[in-house]
């Protein structure tokens, strides 16, 4: 699905990552751990870098998990400056009612039949603005009206939403992937509109490892087979490297078909929205508990973030020390060869390039974690 983006890819290996204590050796469900290199209740990078990035909508979430029963949100891998978890939108119809209906609106989902909204609604106020611009500006604002327009057409050739939260069974007017395709959609869309700068894709994931699992029904759409995606996961159903391969192959295709949305959209500095952007595409589940012995992780990086980043076509693996993952310090010690890099380095390296530097994720009072910086062999 990358071949026509292969210049804007960056894969890294090797990338470690220490749970806080022996405790959390099994990584279900530890996404906020991943993403602070702390603990459950420690504010997470992709919260981090929506405070400090000036945008409408501070932060996007959407995503899907068997968790969702109520008002479309559910809570899963983020976490805000509070400590506590912020809610994701699962249903593509609320979420656009939520997102685009009306900017001073609640970003509390909506519960109602989709119908087209935003330009019955705003139409004059559209119109106005058409007149007011010229050029360049007038094409931006016509590029976002395009893929606004798009994505509520989507949502109204499926059938009425019936406000069901339950993603067990296919939604109605439509399978799993169209559903999932039009969240990828709004994430695009979003970030393409400068809604947002800040956008989170989750799939399968939640706060409660009872609840980690996606029903057969649902990933039945994408392997052909009806398993769970744990199961898949731990390799303890048929064919489950095949199975995870369509999986990842169908998820490439929609991350693909983002980066094509955002080169579409203009920049206005002679550029397009993909220019700016940086995409972060990874599996939380990375401890040895998964596939023995994985606690290393790896990582696609897709966009140069506005040239900041070697996303160049490159493959990078950092060292990896078979004992990394033994409960002592032994290899802890950034200054020793063996020592490998880590996730946090990678959310350092991110919060630098975000202008919002910081060079400590993951260090704290009982936190394992030991590398500081940013990882210098992908940045320009």
């Amino acid at each position: 699905p990358f071949e026509r983006h292969q210049e804007k890819m960056l894969f890294i290996d090797g990338l470690t990552q220490r749970h806080i204590n022996v405790d959390a050796r099994n990584s279900h469900s530890k996404g906020p751990q991943l993403f602070n290199g702390l603990g459950d209740d420690t504010e997470t990078i992709d919260q981090y870098l929506a405070r400090g990035l000036a945008a409408p909508r501070p932060w996007v979430g959407l995503g899907s998990s068997r968790q969702a029963d109520r008002n479309s949100l559910i809570p899963l891998n983020s976490v805000d400056q509070s400590g506590s978890a912020v809610p994701f939108l699962t249903q593509p119809g609320p979420a656009f009612d939520s997102l685009f209906a009306g900017l001073e609106a609640s970003s509390a989902p909506v519960e109602r039949p989709f119908e087209p909204v935003l330009f019955d609604g705003a139409a004059a106020q559209i119109r106005e603005a058409q007149s007011q611009l010229r050029g360049s500006e007038r094409d931006v604002l016509d590029g976002y009206l395009d893929s606004v327009r798009h994505l509520e057409t989507q949502l109204v050739m499926r059938e009425t939403f019936d406000g069901s939260c339950d993603p067990g069974s296919a939604p109605s007017g439509g399978d799993t992937r169209a559903q999932w395709q039009q969240l990828y959609d709004m994430a695009a869309t979003a970030l393409g509109c400068g809604l947002t700068r800040t956008a989170w894709l989750c799939f399968g994931g939640g706060g409660n490892n009872n609840d980690f699992d996606m029903s057969p029904t649902q990933i039945g759409d994408i392997i052909g087979d009806a398993h769970w995606l744990h199961h898949i996961g731990h390799q303890s159903v048929p064919d489950s490297r095949a199975k995870q391969e369509r999986y990842h192959t169908w998820h490439s295709a929609q991350i693909a078909r983002l980066m094509d949305r955002l080169e579409a959209m203009p920049n206005g500095r002679g550029g397009t929205v993909m220019d700016d952007t940086v995409i972060v595409y990874m599996n939380d589940n990375g401890t040895f508990h998964h596939n023995t012995p994985s606690a290393r992780h790896p990582v696609c990086v897709f966009g140069s973030a506005g040239g900041r980043i070697k996303a160049d076509g490159r493959f990078i693996r950092y060292a990896y020390h078979p004992d990394w993952w033994a409960y002592t310090d032994r290899f802890m010690d950034p200054s020793d060869p063996d020592s490998a890099a880590s996730v946090q380095q990678l959310w350092n390296t991110l919060s630098h390039v975000a202008g919002l530097p910081k060079d400590d994720w993951g260090i704290g009072p009982s936190s394992r974690e030991r590398h500081r910086g940013v990882l210098e062999g992908i940045l320009v």
